[in-house]
């Protein structure tokens, strides 16, 4: 297995992860729009919004998604 090939498999268990565990709806009844990726951290060392929605983490799980699918190529 290439570096490539691990990174790829990381990459895709991490947004499986993501989407299975806190993207909207997370139940039958969760009554939420669907896709809010929730409860994101921004500092827990400070106790600042520790279980919230952040655009940065939107952001970075489409990018990811897009990458995989090969609709956006890497920079590097």
């Amino acid at each position: 297995m290439t570096n490539n090939d691990l990174y790829r498999e990381v990459a895709q268990k991490s947004v499986e992860a993501l989407i299975n565990n806190y993207l909207t709806p997370l139940s039958q009844g969760d009554a939420r729009p669907k896709g809010m990726l929730i409860n994101g951290c921004y500092n827990m060392r400070i106790n600042l919004a520790t279980e919230a929605e952040l655009i940065w983490g939107d952001y970075f799980l489409f990018e990811t998604l897009l990458r995989l699918n090969g609709d956006l190529k890497a920079m590097f």
